[in-house]
């Protein structure tokens, strides 16, 4: 071999040595803290309509984890007051377990029976439950007698792994009263299609 040749090999040997002395390898090492969003968190009685009545804002407390009622007069036995709720998760990272407690401050009376449609809200649904208080025994003394239930809202998040997605609401099935007389709509389709067949 020639002197070059040696020289040229020399040079891709020492090349090769000096890389592999020079060369790592890097490691990126993390970490990270995984916390409930608290903020998101929210389940709260949304509706309450007592024998077909809407008594929404008269029974469910300022921050709607309590309903709180009087029964209609139960003067017979077997008569019954019917109160249904719905519950709404608001959130959108969690599902919820909840759990309803009611109380009766008189249970020699009034019998208080609660069914709840599904113990799991999903984030951004709801879910119905009914409360009966039924006359149980008659009361005999003519001044009558007030009975009141108070049932609160227990709530444990339950973890997703997507966000939740709202209902959609379809604009035909949302009523509009227009401030415009001459506006003939009863719906929000309805609004939508007049403006823009006359705009």
């Amino acid at each position: 071999m020639n002197n070059r040749k040696k020289m040229i090999l020399g040079a891709i040997l020492l090349m090769a040595v000096g890389f592999a002395t020079v060369a790592t390898t890097l490691f990126i090492n993390g970490s990270t803290t995984i916390g409930q969003n608290l903020n998101d968190f929210d389940v709260v009685f949304s509706k309450a309509l007592q024998n077909g009545n809407d008594v929404s804002d008269t029974v469910i407390s300022q921050d709607k984890k309590t309903i709180t009622y009087d029964t209609k007069d139960l003067a017979m036995i077997d008569d019954e007051d019917e109160l249904v709720y719905t519950v709404t998760n608001n959130s959108t990272q969690y599902d919820a377990e909840i759990e309803i407690n009611c109380t009766n401050d008189n249970t020699t009376y009034i019998s208080l029976s609660n069914v709840l449609s599904n113990n799991i809200v999903e984030a951004k649904k709801s879910v119905d439950g009914t409360i009966k208080a039924k006359l149980i025994k008659e009361y005999a003394d003519e001044a009558g007698l007030d009975v009141s239930f108070s049932c609160t809202l227990q709530v444990n998040a339950i973890e997703r792994t997507s966000a939740g997605e709202p209902d959609q609401i379809l604009a035909n099935n949302v009523s509009f009263t227009p401030s415009n007389p001459n506006w003939n709509v009863n719906s929000v389709d309805e609004a939508l299609d007049y403006l823009f067949a006359n705009n």
